[in-house]
């Protein structure tokens, strides 16, 4: 009995061995994170371990009934590594879902022994080789979602297998090949985007197949489809014909499709789409289809007007022409009938014609309209301004002549205005009440005319190119309110007088464009708070004056300010040095330039910032300090006069030494400057006049002192380079500093 007992106990305990519980699945998630390389939000690092119950676990649900692992699901916790074979132990699983993080490698095998899996979703990884082929052994599988990862090879037709299967994603991936046509037998298919349609899926409302590599033929029978809403076929290798059978009868009846996409294909436009009735959305954007739009059942506007609930048309990219037998755009009359119509983009077609009146029945619900790029000839119509509603109008790259229609200003709704490279004349229509325009273009026209100070109203503008136009006048200083914008381009026109010093006021503006015009005056100092300001052309005016060279100006090169020969500023602009005009100095300026003069330095920047005359233009205008050009001498000085080439009369003094720059004792690298350092500071009564010092007055320790302190401050200010000298503002705070102490010390004594 007791033998009985032991074998029968012996016989329970291997069983139990090898039968799977909540311990195999604790091993097989320990094993998981092992192989999870980065874990930066540490989700698992403190939480999934021996210590920790399994099903408290995140991303972990168990079953109430036998305690197993039926959910795993650590989606989107941007964790990286592989998912190891011992996964395939968690034979209770039914949801697994990693999606949104970056494994790679390949699924092992193992995962086959998931045989209660109904969903699994593995979407934005980094997983290649084939489609695993153990999927489709998997019965109970009705959620499939692998896309956006680096699987290549065909399409698997085990799927097939998959009886309960919905829904089937598989989208930008490497596959290539045909659709295999045993997928049609997936009866409760409802959503799939790389699959074949043949004969069998009546629940099918969702097609996608794009962002592939797939070729063959366009599926032939859409209309067996009795539910099809979205159908895209985008970034694949598909030849052929839309199928024939894409007719009222056939789908529009019985489908009531909603969108229908085909993007790059190497199609030929068959006439029967556009008579699907209840279709909202066509699109064929970036394709190579060629032909004209189709008219056999009648004119052009009842083919495209049948279109009832259409709501955005696509044509753009492709090479559609023009009826032949037809001057206008027929078919834009006809969409005047889809009273739902709010876009329409024909863009980069050679339709090479001319844009009918009735383009403005278009309904309130009409918003954008895009037609770059298409031959457009002619004029504009004028009906275009009865489109209230509309919020971009985009004609630009067309062979428009005439003016710009009048009634624009009733345009209220309008945000983006493009016109750009036409044949546009006359002047600009009143458009400045359009108080949501926020990008405007007609860079490339014959607009002439003075720009209204009414512009100064577009409080929503970002935008305004009227470059390369005709325009003269002043630009208005109104204009300096327009905060919001960003970019103002008016180069390459016939304006005059100044850049108004409201433009300061455009503290958003990045890019400012004046060049090719004929304005004078100078560079308004307020742009130096434009902070964002990053490029800025000038180039080719009559301006003059100083340059600015504070704020984004510090940043800006000779680039910005060619051709304006009266313009002068820091030598990094290639322009002229700045000349200290020939008017009366405040106190201030007379106290720095005393300090200048202390040792004949000729770079007077801090009396004027950067207008600079140089010792060897000092000599000549001097002729080298000729005795002919002395205007007298005095205790302390000597002063010469000289006259610039733009003549600009100038006083030249030497003080405190009593010497001239061009005296014998200076001579090879021996300079006034270089003198005075050597002696400084024990020998500075060797090199200050003998009449300025003179040992028998009193306070001459006082007198000694202030002279040194004054040559030890002229030294800083004549450094060579121009950031290492002493600033303005600290220069004269330093004068007075010294005269206070001068005072304080001729006072006590």
């Amino acid at each position: 009995m007791l033998a009985f007992v032991f074998v029968l106990l012996h016989h329970f305990t291997a069983s139990s061995a090898i039968i799977p519980n909540i311990g195999t699945d604790e091993a097989a998630l320990l094993a998981f994170k092992s192989h999870i390389s980065s874990d930066p939000n540490n989700v698992l690092a403190s939480n999934w371990s021996s210590s920790s119950p399994v099903c408290s676990c995140i991303g972990i649900t168990c079953s109430g009934r036998h305690h197993r692992v039926t959910a795993l699901d650590i989606s989107s916790t941007q964790h990286h590594g592989t998912v190891p074979p011992h996964l395939g132990n968690l034979s209770f699983l039914v949801f697994l879902d990693i999606s949104n993080n970056t494994f790679h490698g390949d699924l092992p095998e193992e995962l086959v022994h998931l045989q209660r899996l109904k969903l699994i979703d593995i979407t934005r990884n980094n997983f290649s080789g084939v489609i695993p082929s153990f999927l489709s052994l998997l019965p109970n599988l009705r959620f499939v979602y692998l896309s956006n990862n680096e699987f290549s090879g065909e399409i698997l037709s085990s799927f097939s297998n998959l009886t309960s299967l919905e829904e089937l994603r598989m989208q930008r991936n490497f596959l290539h090949g045909e659709i295999p046509p045993e997928i049609g037998d997936l009866r409760y298919l409802t959503f799939l985007d790389l699959q074949d349609i043949r004969n069998n899926l009546p629940n099918l409302e969702v097609l996608l197949l794009s962002s592939n590599y797939l070729d063959g033929l366009i599926p032939p029978n859409l209309e067996k489809c009795s539910k099809l809403q979205l159908l895209t076929m985008s970034g694949n290798e598909f030849t052929g014909t839309v199928p024939e059978n894409l007719t009222p009868q056939n789908l529009s009846m019985q489908c009531q499709a909603e969108l229908i996409m085909f993007m790059h294909f190497t199609l030929i436009a068959r006439r029967e789409i556009f008579n699907i009735s209840a279709l909202q959305m066509f699109t064929m954007y970036g394709n190579q289809l060629s032909g004209s739009l189709p008219s056999d059942l009648g004119p052009i506007p009842d083919s495209l007007g049948a279109l009832e609930f259409l709501k955005v048309l696509y044509l753009g990219d492709n090479n559609f022409i023009n009826e032949p037998y037809s001057s206008e755009l027929r078919f834009v009359s006809s969409l005047t009938n889809c009273r739902y119509l709010r876009e329409v983009v024909i863009e980069d077609n050679p339709l090479d014609g001319f844009l009918p009146a009735s383009v403005g029945k278009f309904s309130d619900s009409f918003r954008i309209f895009v037609a770059r790029r298409t031959k457009l000839k002619g004029t504009i119509p004028e009906e275009i301004g009865n489109l209230s509603g509309l919020r971009v109008l985009a004609l630009s790259h067309n062979e428009f002549t005439s003016f710009i229609p009048e009634k624009l200003r009733n345009m209220q709704n309008l945000q983006e205005f493009y016109l750009e490279n036409n044949s546009l004349g006359g002047t600009i229509p009143d458009i400045c009440s359009l108080q949501n325009l926020g990008s405007l273009n007609l860079t490339g026209n014959q607009i002439c005319g003075r720009i209204h100070p009414e512009a100064g109203n577009l409080m929503a503008v970002t935008l305004i190119d009227l470059s390369k136009n005709d325009f003269s006048g002043n630009i208005p200083s109104t204009m300096g309110g327009l905060e919001k914008l960003i970019s103002l381009s008016m180069s390459h026109n016939k304006l005059e007088g100044a850049i108004p010093s409201t433009f300061g006021k455009m503290v958003g503006l990045e890019f400012l464009d004046f060049s090719y015009n004929n304005l004078t005056s100078e560079t308004p100092k307020p742009l130096q708070v434009l902070s964002h300001l990053k490029n800025f052309n000038i180039s080719f005016n009559k301006l003059r004056g100083e340059i600015p060279s504070g704020g984004p100006f510090a940043n800006f090169t000779s680039l910005s300010f060619i051709s304006n020969d009266a313009l002068c500023g820091d030598y990094r602009f290639n322009v002229s040095p700045c000349l200290i005009k020939s008017t009366k100095k405040s106190r201030r300026r007379r106290a720095l330039a005393g300090l200048y003069i202390v040792l004949g330095q000729t770079d007077v920047s801090l009396v004027k910032r950067h207008e600079r005359i140089s010792y060897h233009e000092l000599q000549q205008t001097t002729e080298g300090f000729s005795e002919s050009n002395l205007l007298g001498s005095g205790s302390f000085c000597m002063v010469y006069k000289g006259i610039l080439q733009n003549g600009t009369l100038l006083a030249a003094k030497e003080t405190f030494t009593g010497i001239r720059p061009s005296d014998e004792i200076f001579t090879g690298d021996m300079s006034l400057r270089y003198w005075i350092k050597d002696a400084f500071p024990s020998g500075v009564g060797q090199v200050v006049d003998a009449d300025l010092l003179r040992p028998e007055e009193e306070h001459i320790k006082a007198k000694t002192q202030c002279a040194l302190s004054i040559m030890e401050l002229a030294l800083s200010c004549t450094l060579v380079s121009p950031d290492a000298r002493v600033n303005i503002e600290d220069a004269l705070s330093a004068l007075k500093k010294i005269r206070h102490q001068f005072a304080t010390s001729c006072a006590m004594t």
